[in-house]
């Protein structure tokens, strides 16, 4: 036989017990509510570092595809300019090799002008006679013969 105050304190033990139980139930809900949270965070943070690193992994291949091209437009206009250059240098060389040939040409010619009509002086030809300071003709130029 168990006694009125047996019972009493196996009913306080049993529920002291269950408010403990309760408690550790409680607590460990609690704490497995607070781990949910952390890696529920934790996951976010990962998310986030990883389109932060896409993001900067996009910016650097924009930046680094910017600097091929503005190369790319440096080295095309650098070689448009050597072109240019080059082709203003060969002008420049026909130019004043044409400029040569036409001197050497205008020279070429006086030197003949002037061997024919010394040649025609030196044959007593009345056709130049000096005056003044230059030959003179009554007739046709020699040249024009």
């Amino acid at each position: 036989e168990i006694s009125h105050k047996e019972v009493e304190e196996m009913l306080k033990t049993q529920i002291k017990t269950k408010q403990v139980d309760e408690e550790a139930i409680r607590k460990a809900e609690e704490e497995r509510q607070r781990q949910l949270r952390q890696e529920e965070a934790e996951a976010r943070q990962r998310e986030a570092d990883r389109k932060a690193r896409e993001e900067a992994y996009e910016r650097e291949r924009r930046r680094k595809h910017e600097e091929m091209e503005r190369l790319k437009r440096e080295r095309r206009y650098a070689e448009e300019q050597r072109l240019r250059e080059e082709e203003a240098r060969r002008m420049e060389m026909h130019r004043r090799r044409n400029a040569a040939e036409e001197e050497e040409e205008r020279r070429r010619l006086a030197e003949r002008q002037a061997r024919i009509r010394a040649e025609c002086l030196e044959e007593d030809n009345p056709v130049f006679q000096y005056k003044g300071n230059q030959y003179v003709s009554d007739r046709r130029d020699p040249l024009d013969r």
